[in-house]
């Protein structure tokens, strides 16, 4: 389906269940419902062309944040990045319900901004860095992020046009990375130029259902 222009493709892999029963004195049946995996994948197009160096645009899209059972997420940003522009993917709650991710309601972001690749933890304050693999140009940023069963990150991994990067958060990733109260993803440009960013955000999830009866 569509939102705004930006297209929203939902794929459920497999789904298996599988009954048993026994013909006996107490019949009882066992069902399982083995294995069920839904990846929910947003394609963000290129974005409109800043008509000033200074001026940004956004794009704000609505997140699933009734799911309980994340596992697995992927930020792939794909730029021609600069010394002077910026690209930039941002994750919060909507607190005041207006479909916009304003500045107070950002949590994480993550993106290419002035020459330097970075993660930040907007509500702690808290900026991580690292330069441009070739000069102060940039093209491809890819972040996996694992959770765990109390859905704060268990592994962390990113590489940037080839190389891997943020190498000392990688074994212990802080909770920052991902909340599971996220419900709206903002994606910012600024810097002038034609626009040739694209990024594609992933979530997988993964829950297992067992009932006995």
């Amino acid at each position: 389906m569509n939102f705004n222009g930006i297209r929203i493709q939902e794929r459920f892999i497999s789904v298996i269940h599988v009954f048993g029963a026994k013909r006996a004195a107490i019949a009882c049946g066992v069902l399982l419902g083995a294995l069920s995996l839904n990846a929910r994948e947003i394609n963000v197009p290129t974005q409109p062309t800043s008509l000033y160096a200074d001026s940004e645009v956004s794009t704000n899209l609505i997140l699933n944040a009734s799911r309980h059972d994340v596992k697995e997420l992927n930020i792939n940003l794909q730029f021609s990045g600069t010394a002077s522009n910026n690209f930039e993917v941002a994750f919060g709650q909507d607190t005041n319900t207006n479909g916009v991710l304003d500045v107070e309601e950002i949590d994480t972001t993550y993106g290419w901004r002035g020459g330097r690749y970075f993660i930040e933890n907007v509500t702690g304050w808290n900026r991580i860095e690292e330069p441009a693999i070739v000069g102060n140009t940039s093209s491809v940023m890819d972040i996996n992020i694992d959770v765990g069963a109390n859905l704060t990150p268990i592994s962390f991994a990113a590489i940037c046009d080839g190389e891997r990067v943020f190498e000392d958060i990688s074994t212990e990733p802080p909770e920052w990375l991902y909340r599971s109260h996220w419900n709206l993803m903002c994606v910012v440009r600024r810097g002038a130029g034609t626009p040739s960013e694209w990024i594609r955000f992933t979530v997988n999830y993964d829950f297992v259902l067992i009932l006995v009866r």
